[in-house]
C-alpha cells in the first residue's frame, strides 16, 4: 500500500512542469506612452506653438490705436463742453443784462466781464501771467462785496475818491508796477483807470468799514 501511494505521487510529480507555471505568472507592466503604443493605441503629439500671424498682429495694433484715438477725442470733447458750458452759463439767467440782485441792487453781466478783464490786466502787469477767476466765482465775489458795501452804507460810512486812489497806489506798490505800466496793461483789455476806480469803490468801502467798526470795535 505504501508502494502504490509512492507511485501515485511520483506520477503527479512527473506531470508538474515548472516552465508552464512560470509562463502563467509573466505579466507586462508598462507606463507612459510606450504601453499605449504596445497595445496599438495612437497617442497625439504635444501641440507646437503656432507662429503669430502678421495680419492678426496688425489688426490688434490697429484696434489699440483706434482705442487711443477715441480716448483722446473723448477728452477733447469733454474739455470743449466744459469751456462751452462756462461761456453759455449766463444765457438762461440773463434778464436785461442783470444776472443777480442784492437787496434790489442789480449786478450785471458787464460788471462781471469788467472785473475779469481787470484781474487779467493787473495780473499780467504784475507777473506776466494772465490770471482771473471763472465767471461764476467772480459773480460770487461781487455779491459778497455788495453785501458788505450795503452794510457800510446803512451805517452812513463813506469813502472819498482819495481813499480809492490810495488803494490803487497800494496795489501798484505791492505788485511792484509803475502807474504807466498799469495804465498800459489796462488799455490792452479795453479798460482805463476809471474802470479800476469803479471796481474798487465797494471793496474799499467794505474794507474800511470792517477795519473801523469790526476790527477796532468802535460803534456809533
Amino acid at each position: 500500500m505504501n508502494t502504490e501511494s509512492s507511485k501515485v505521487y511520483a506520477e503527479k510529480d512527473a506531470t508538474f512542469q515548472p516552465s508552464a507555471t512560470k509562463a502563467l505568472f509573466e505579466v507586462e507592466i508598462s507606463t507612459g506612452n510606450r504601453g499605449d503604443e504596445a497595445r496599438g493605441i495612437s497617442v497625439a503629439a504635444p501641440a507646437k506653438a503656432t507662429p503669430a500671424n502678421p495680419l492678426a498682429v496688425e489688426r490688434q495694433q490697429r484696434v489699440k490705436r483706434r482705442k487711443r484715438f477715441l480716448t483722446l477725442i473723448t477728452l477733447a470733447l469733454l474739455l470743449g463742453a466744459s469751456v462751452w458750458g462756462t461761456a453759455v452759463w449766463w444765457q438762461p439767467i440773463l434778464n436785461n443784462n442783470v444776472i443777480a440782485r442784492v437787496n434790489g441792487q442789480p449786478i450785471t453781466y458787464d460788471q462781471v466781464d469788467r472785473e475779469i478783464r481787470l484781474s487779467k490786466a493787473i495780473s499780467i502787469a504784475a507777473s506776466g501771467k494772465e490770471q482771473a477767476p471763472a465767471p461764476p466765482s467772480m459773480l460770487e465775489q461781487l455779491i459778497l462785496a455788495e453785501e458788505k458795501a450795503q452794510d457800510a452804507r446803512r451805517a452812513n460810512f463813506q469813502v472819498t475818491p482819495q481813499d480809492i486812489d490810495d488803494e490803487i497806489a497800494y496795489i501798484e506798490k505791492q505788485a511792484n508796477i509803475t502807474p504807466e505800466k498799469l495804465d498800459n496793461s489796462l488799455l490792452k483789455y479795453g479798460l482805463t483807470r476809471d474802470d479800476l476806480r469803479a471796481s474798487l469803490a465797494n471793496v474799499v468801502l467794505a474794507n474800511r468799514f470792517v477795519e473801523r467798526y469790526v476790527v477796532s470795535g468802535i460803534t456809533d
